[in-house]
């Protein structure tokens, strides 16, 4: 890394050679959106074969640089990975260029742009969260509370999900699976901490007990 805590580009050739067996990539959180990153995120969208998960600073890489976004739309269509994105709606609103209000006036528009946009799978974190695939009904999640609203929650689903792509699982399934999941978790914690003081790693906490839920007979 670089003094100020970013990705060096020289170290990025052993990057790319480290993750080609990766069954799955997550990109953004903590990576910051600093200028200089956003070449390497064009590189990796132009040549990764991995599916990919982009969450955090490179969806901000992604509005401020469209670019990026490019490198991968480009690509024909049966070389691209599969691809989900996990804004908020502020992330969201940056990514169309518009407002976060105009996003949460009408979300299901907002998650059904950015599929075109990006021909992947959208998951608009919120009340409802919202699934979104091309030529696919959008799905609404119904777990969750308004306590997950607080920082590293959305880190936590964006690497459940990684793990449940990487463990084999199509990606839109997995996306739908991670967001109900991640949501029970929470309330869970909401339950025994209270929402206003729970905090992302009580989610954490709590996955455990969400999944013995999901899988008990």
């Amino acid at each position: 890394t670089t003094a100020d805590g970013n990705l060096e580009e020289k170290s990025w050739t052993t990057t790319l050679d480290q993750i080609k067996g990766a069954t799955a990539l997550l990109v953004g959180p903590g990576i910051t959106a600093a200028p200089g990153l956003a070449p390497l995120l064009e590189d990796l969208l132009r040549q990764t074969a991995t599916p990919l998960i982009l969450d955090a600073d490179a969806m901000n890489l992604m509005a401020r640089h469209p670019v990026i976004l490019g490198a991968y739309t480009d690509r024909p269509a049966d070389e691209r990975p599969p691809l989900v994105i996990t804004p908020h709606p502020g992330e969201m609103a940056r990514f169309l260029q518009t407002t976060a209000d105009q996003i949460q006036a009408d979300r299901p528009a907002a998650a059904r742009r950015a599929v075109d946009l990006t021909g992947g799978i959208v998951i608009l974190k919120g009340a409802g969260t919202l699934v979104a695939a091309p030529q696919t009904p959008i799905m609404v999640n119904l777990t969750g509370n308004p306590g997950m609203a607080t920082g590293g929650s959305g880190d936590v689903l964006a690497g459940l999900l990684a793990g449940i792509i990487a463990d084999g699982n199509p990606p839109f399934l997995a996306a739908q699976a991670a967001v109900y999941w991640h949501g029970l978790a929470g309330d869970h914690a909401a339950r025994r901490k209270t929402e206003r003081a729970m905090n992302a790693g009580d989610i954490i906490q709590y996955l455990p007990r969400a999944l013995a839920d999901l899988t008990a007979v």
